[in-house]
C-alpha cells in the first residue's frame, strides 16, 4: 500500500469516527431544547395548518430569526414528523454534515489530509458546536452553509458561493457581511481586475435578486423586512465602552473554547508573513505565500467583520452567534501552523507538534463543555423547563379559550 493510499484510508476511516465520537457527545445533553426552539415549533405548526406566519394563529408577526429553519421545520410537520423531533433530529444531523464539510474546506485552504483531520478533530469537540448541536434552533444549518460558502469561493466558484450566502443570510441576517467578502476574494484573486469588478456586481445583482422574494413577502405580510428577534437585539451604537465592552464579550466567549486557535492565527500569521519578500526563492514561494494569505485573509476578515456588526450594533453576543466565525478560524490556524512548521523542522516533529496542538484544543472544549456547557444545559433543563415553561404550558393549555 502506497503513502497516498494509506492517507486516503486514513481519511475514509478517521471522518466516520470523529463523526460519532461528536454524535455521541452531543447525546448527553440532547434533552435541552432552549425556549427559542418551542418558539419556531409554535410559527411552523400554525404555518403549516393554514394560519400563516404566526405565533398566535392568524396573527401574523416577524417574530423568528431565520425564515429558512423555519420552512425546514414546516415541512417536516407537512410530512407527518412531529414537529419537536423534526427539529431536533434534522439540527443533529446538520451538525454531522458540517463536520464532513468542514473536512472538505480544511483539505481545501491546507492541501493536506492529516493537518484537515486534525482540524475537525478539534472543530468536533467545540464546546459551543456541541452545545448548540440538538436544540432543535438553525445553528447547524447556519454553520454548514458558512462552511459551504467557503468551500465554493475557495474553489472560484462564485456563483454558487453566492447562492448559499444567500441561504445563510435566510438563517443569519448578519451574515450579509459575506457577499461582501466573496466580491473582495474574486478581486484580490483575478488577474485581470476589470473583468473581477464586472463579475462582482452580477454577483451582488444576483444576491439582491436571490433575496428580493422573501424580502417582498416579509414586507407586505409584516410590514417589515428584518425580523422583530434581530431589531429588538441590535441598534447602531457608537458608544465606545459599549463597543469595547462587546468586543470583550466575544472575544472571552471565543477564548473558553478557542483560545489556543486565536493565539495561533496571532502568532503564526506574524510570522509567517512577516518573512521578507526578497526571502521567497522562487515563483511556486511566492505562489504559496499567495495561497496562504487568501485564505487567511478571507477568514480573518469574516471573524473581524462579525465582531466589529456586533459590536457597532450593541448585540448582546452568545455563544451560537459566534459559531459561524469558529470553523475559519480552526481551520486557519492550522494552515499557518502546518506552514509556519514546515519551513523549519522535520515532518515528523512538525506531525508530532501539530497532535499535540490538536490535544490540547480537544482538552480545552472537553474540559469546557463538561465543567461548563453540561451543566449548564441540564440546570436549564430541570429548573426552567420541568418547573416552570411546561407547567405553564400545561395550564395554558387547558385554560386558555379556543
Amino acid at each position: 500500500m502506497t503513502s497516498e493510499q494509506k492517507i486516503k484510508l486514513l481519511a475514509t476511516v478517521g471522518l466516520p469516527i470523529i463523526c460519532l465520537v461528536f454524535y455521541i457527545t452531543a447525546s448527553f445533553h440532547f434533552n435541552y431544547t432552549p425556549d427559542d426552539t418551542y418558539i419556531y415549533l409554535q410559527f411552523a405548526r400554525n404555518f403549516v395548518n393554514g394560519y400563516g406566519m404566526s405565533f398566535n394563529a392568524g396573527e401574523p408577526t416577524y417574530g423568528f430569526t431565520s425564515p429558512l429553519w423555519l420552512m425546514v421545520i414546516s415541512l417536516g410537520g407537512k410530512m407527518g414528523i412531529d414537529y419537536f423531533i423534526a427539529a431536533k433530529v434534522l439540527d443533529v444531523f446538520l451538525a454531522t454534515i458540517s463536520l464532513v464539510v468542514f473536512f472538505m474546506l480544511a483539505f481545501e485552504m491546507i492541501r493536506d489530509v492529516i493537518t484537515a483531520l486534525l482540524a475537525t478533530t478539534v472543530f468536533s469537540f467545540n464546546a459551543w458546536f456541541i452545545r448548540w448541536a440538538g436544540t432543535g434552533m438553525e445553528t447547524s444549518l447556519a454553520v454548514l452553509l458558512v462552511l459551504l460558502t467557503f468551500w465554493y469561493c475557495i474553489r472560484n466558484e462564485y456563483v454558487l458561493a453566492t447562492v448559499f450566502a444567500t441561504l445563510l443570510t435566510l438563517v443569519r441576517p448578519e451574515s450579509f457581511i459575506l457577499i461582501g467578502l466573496i466580491v473582495l476574494d474574486l478581486f484580490i484573486n483575478s488577474h485581470n481586475k476589470r473583468r473581477a469588478v464586472k463579475m462582482g456586481i452580477v454577483l451582488l445583482v444576483l444576491y439582491i435578486i436571490f433575496l428580493l422574494p422573501w424580502h417582498i413577502y416579509a414586507y407586505a405580510t409584516f410590514g417589515r423586512v428584518f425580523p422583530n428577534t434581530a431589531m429588538a437585539k441590535a441598534g447602531l451604537n457608537f458608544d465606545l465602552s459599549d463597543i469595547l465592552y462587546t468586543i470583550a464579550d466575544a472575544g472571552g466567549t471565543i477564548a473558553l473554547t478557542d483560545g489556543i486557535a486565536a493565539v495561533i492565527l496571532l502568532l503564526f500569521g506574524l510570522r509567517f508573513f512577516l518573512k521578507k519578500r526578497n526571502d521567497l526563492k522562487s515563483e511556486e514561494e511566492e505562489a504559496e505565500r499567495f495561497f496562504v494569505f487568501r485564505n487567511v485573509f478571507i477568514s480573518a476578515a469574516w471573524i473581524a467583520g462579525i465582531i466589529l456588526f456586533y459590536s457597532l450594533t450593541g448585540v448582546n453576543v452568545v455563544s451560537r452567534y459566534l459559531l459561524i466565525i469558529i470553523p475559519p478560524m480552526i481551520i486557519a490556524a492550522f494552515l499557518l501552523m502546518s506552514r509556519v512548521l514546515s519551513q523549519g523542522v522535520s515532518q515528523r516533529i512538525r506531525l508530532i507538534v501539530m497532535v499535540g496542538f490538536t490535544l490540547a484544543f480537544s482538552a480545552q472544549n472537553i474540559v469546557a463543555y463538561h465543567s461548563i456547557v453540561l451543566p449548564r444545559a441540564e440546570a436549564f433543563e430541570r429548573g426552567i423547563m420541568e418547573f416552570c415553561f411546561i407547567p405553564m404550558g400545561k395550564w395554558l393549555g387547558a385554560n386558555a379559550p379556543e
